[in-house]
């Protein structure tokens, strides 16, 4: 199970590289309504800041992911040598990690590939774009070998126990907050800008608040129910369940941000260019989980009023600066994904759309066939006596 699992983790950074990479070729191409001032020239889907929300911040989501399956791949492979030699410390965290990030990433790229789909408009809505077919694919994701909630929650049994164990061994790594919830909770965040408030350890220190808001709130609900005698059972699928449900995925979000400056920090980069930009997609996936929920940081007290202008201003200037980086981030070291999206109508590594799409349509088996006897005699008629559209 631990090894399908992994594969899943694995293949969901991937396909949804795939989409991100047909959306964004479309989005480069595609233009609509002359809004620029001093131009008549319309604007590209890609220079609408909402575009470039979707586009932008799924892009960072997928890099991400193939960062953190690279790294649990690795732990893998570390303990699979460790249990050849009768070492089984490491499968506790690798089947933790596994069912959470299947959990996650499957759902994640099941609703990030239909909204790159719907990006897309009609021209994704056809088949010929191939992104319904990835959609259909992506949609299976999250039931297969285990329901999100179910992965979720087995997931998250990892983290009580780590918190139970904390007079016996302090977690270490990607568990390291664990030791600190009390500070962490009590902390207050000191940005007063954009530049501050989008700095990477600032950016860590949220996501770990975020996380151990949830992890220290639902460990101590837990043991002063059963203090006062209540079936565990109860706790996990009765009173808490949708909370731990929160817990895991802040849990996991959180490891996949500090996976990917662990990354960064380990990794020789030949070009300093590359590093500064992955550092940047880097903070969009920070600042994007930030925006879609950052409700444990405002009722720990750690943000206060004017953070979510802050937040939301942060978010916009990284979407500006990442913008440029759009295509070579799409297109890097993606050559299957060429041979595979080449295919598609509106995701070929030409930028040829439109020519794309009326080829496709003249070269349709719908316009080899013969039309039948009556249709000239029975429904052109219709047609050329249908009342005028008043609009």
């Amino acid at each position: 199970m631990v090894n399908t699992r992994q594969d899943l983790v694995t293949t969901m950074g991937l396909l949804m590289h795939r989409a991100v990479l047909i959306a964004t070729r479309y989005a480069v191409c595609r233009k609509q309504f002359a809004n620029q001032d001093g131009t008549d020239e319309e604007r590209k889907l890609l220079d609408y800041q909402t575009h470039m929300y979707k586009v932008g911040g799924l892009m960072s989501d997928s890099f991400m992911m193939q960062i953190t399956a690279l790294y649990s791949e690795r732990l893998m492979v570390q303990a699979k040598k460790e249990m050849d030699e009768g070492n089984f410390e490491l499968l506790d965290q690798l089947h933790h990690l596994t069912s959470g990030l299947k959990a996650f990433f499957c759902l994640m790229t099941h609703e990030g590939v239909d909204e790159l789909r719907r990006c897309c408009g009609g021209a994704g809505y056809s088949q010929w774009s191939l992104l319904p077919e990835l959609s259909g694919f992506a949609a299976q994701m999250p039931t297969v070998e285990g329901d999100t909630v179910v992965m979720a929650a087995q997931s998250a049994r990892y983290l009580f126990n780590k918190v139970k164990g904390l007079s016996k061994s302090k977690p270490t790594g990607l568990f390291d907050y664990i030791n600190h919830l009390d500070s962490l909770c009590s902390s207050v965040s000191k940005a007063t800008d954009i530049a501050s408030f989008s700095d990477m350890d600032h950016l860590e220190n949220a996501m770990a608040v975020r996380t151990a808001y949830w992890v220290r709130k639902l460990t101590r609900e837990s043991a002063q129910l059963k203090k006062d005698g209540q079936h565990p059972n109860v706790f996990q699928n009765e009173t808490h369940a949708q909370q731990i449900q929160h817990m895991s995925k802040a849990h996991m979000m959180y490891v996949t941000f500090k996976v990917g400056r662990m990354y960064l920090a380990s990794t020789d980069y030949k070009c300093p260019n590359l590093k500064s930009v992955l550092t940047l997609v880097t903070k969009v996936f920070a600042l994007k989980q930030l925006t879609l929920d950052s409700v444990p940081c405002f009722d720990s007290g750690f943000f206060s009023k004017g953070a979510l202008d802050l937040l939301n201003d942060s978010m916009n200037a990284a979407l500006i600066e990442l913008r440029p980086h759009m295509i070579p981030l799409a297109e890097y070291k993606m050559p299957m994904d060429n041979w595979y999206t080449d295919i598609s109508s509106i995701g070929n590594q030409y930028g040829d759309i439109y020519e794309t799409q009326l080829n496709y349509a003249v070269n349709s088996r719908l316009n080899k066939t013969h039309s039948p006897d009556y249709f000239e005699s029975l429904v052109m008629p219709m047609v050329r006596n249908a009342p005028s559209a008043k609009l």
